[in-house]
């Protein structure tokens, strides 16, 4: 029998395995959009859709999952999720005609998105506080492994043929999916259970209760916004970094996808160092806008130096702005929904934020290739710089909004306290 640190331990492992496959699965057809686009001789703009299919069942998914999660079988839902991805993989590898593809990577947008919002559900009611900064740092590295190891044997497959990126991610998910099924009940009880605290208190008066709940609201939703302009850009240069060294530097597609590879290896150390930030740092909303106002800066540098022959500070800028965004990423959709899940469901506030997360990559996938398709990447980077900027100005606005309303809050709850005070003075009085 394990014990209880042993049974936490492994299950943060097994999470992570589960994880890492599904970005194996999800980016396998991403990885290799510039052999697609050259194989099947479509525009960027109908490689792009296939991309937004799935983001858009992706987004849709995580919110409708991250409701829900608190009543699944995750024994079940989690398997079943993974190995649908690699069914659809496998699918993908038989290379069907390029009008499936959307619909196919529909269904694996919708099936993967099961598993964030279950995942962080279980490790926020299953591990105890000792173990939780451990989930999150381990948890915030399969987006960049993940996402590695689909760009980097997809560069190796490219030297024959690229479809075998498909197998590989269907065989991985598959397996995992079989080992998540039959060792589950060994790791799942560890014999800790977690649960939110309502908003709401009884014996507290309406005004306090209904300050706590637009309080929070107002904070879930400058998240989401956070949320959106974050995978906007992250996932616009994962998607179109390659496409934008083979089309103005001429660089061969192993070459250019070999590239990409560096932007989630940089995301993973953005990830770690979003978690030091937040430890000195609790507001997280002034974490996010310090991260965003240095993005500005590596975006502006884009702008300046795409297509000059400054290609190496051009990759320098994109690994930057790449180290940026997984840290705001992991501040949105790990971090943030961990910590503070005695006050949301974790698993909730997860899903709903990697939701938030997909719209701004149904965006980026679709959005970015058509306006690079009708104006150029210059116009690109110009609009990219432009949700950059408002992200600081939302971050800006927020801090000082919070700032006034916790000062009206005191203000308000000194006067209440005065008149208790008054009121128990005068019946002390009577007495």
């Amino acid at each position: 029998m394990l014990k209880v640190k042993s049974k936490q331990g492994v299950l943060i492992v097994m999470c992570w395995l589960v994880y890492i496959s599904s970005y194996v699965a999800r980016y396998s057809y991403n990885a290799n959009i510039v052999s697609i686009i050259g194989d099947y001789g479509v525009s960027k703009t109908d490689a792009g859709l296939v991309g937004t299919f799935f983001f858009v069942a992706y987004g849709a998914g995580q919110i409708i999952n991250g409701l829900l999660c608190k009543k699944y079988d995750k024994r079940i839902v989690i398997s079943m999720a993974i190995i649908i991805s690699g069914i659809i993989n496998l699918l993908m590898f038989f290379k069907p005609t390029f009008v499936h593809f959307k619909y196919f990577w529909l269904i694996n947008g919708f099936s993967l998105s099961i598993l964030w919002s279950s995942l962080i559900c279980t490790l926020g009611t299953k591990l105890d506080s000792a173990h939780l900064p451990k989930a999150i740092i381990v948890m915030s590295s399969p987006v960049a492994l993940g996402t590695v190891s689909a760009y980097g044997l997809s560069a190796l497959f490219n030297l024959f043929d690229y479809k075998y990126i498909f197998l590989f991610a269907s065989v991985l998910a598959i397996s995992v999916g079989v080992v998540w099924y039959v060792g589950f009940k060994k790791f799942y009880e560890t014999g800790i259970t977690v649960t939110e605290k309502p908003l709401t208190e009884e014996g507290a008066d309406e005004k306090s209760n209904k300050s706590a709940v637009n309080g929070a609201i107002g904070f879930v939703m400058v998240l989401g916004l956070f949320a959106i302009v974050n995978n906007l850009i992250k996932d616009g240069l994962a998607t179109w970094v390659p496409t934008i060294l083979k089309e103005t530097y001429g660089f061969d597609d192993s070459i250019s996808i070999l590239f990409s590879i560096v932007l989630p290896m940089l995301g993973f150390c953005g990830s770690v160092t979003a978690l030091r930030v937040c430890k000195r740092i609790s507001n997280f909303v002034i974490v996010l806008g310090i991260f965003y106002t240095v993005a500005v800066i590596f975006v502006l540098s884009v702008v300046l130096s795409l297509g000059s022959p400054l290609v190496w500070l051009l990759i320098a800028s994109f690994g930057v702005i790449a180290l940026l965004m997984y840290g705001v990423n992991n501040v949105i959709t790990s971090i943030a929904p961990l910590s503070l899940r005695e006050k949301f469901s974790a698993g909730t506030l997860a899903g709903v934020m990697d939701g938030c997360c997909y719209i701004g990559s149904a965006i980026s996938s679709f959005g970015l290739g058509a306006i690079a398709d009708a104006y150029g990447w210059n116009t690109v980077f110009y609009i990219l710089l432009g949700v950059t900027v408002f992200a600081v100005a939302l971050s800006v606005v927020a801090f000082f909004v919070s700032k006034v309303n916790k000062s009206k809050t005191a203000k308000e709850n000194g006067v209440i306290n005065e008149e208790e005070k008054d009121k128990t003075a005068e019946e002390n009085a009577q007495a």
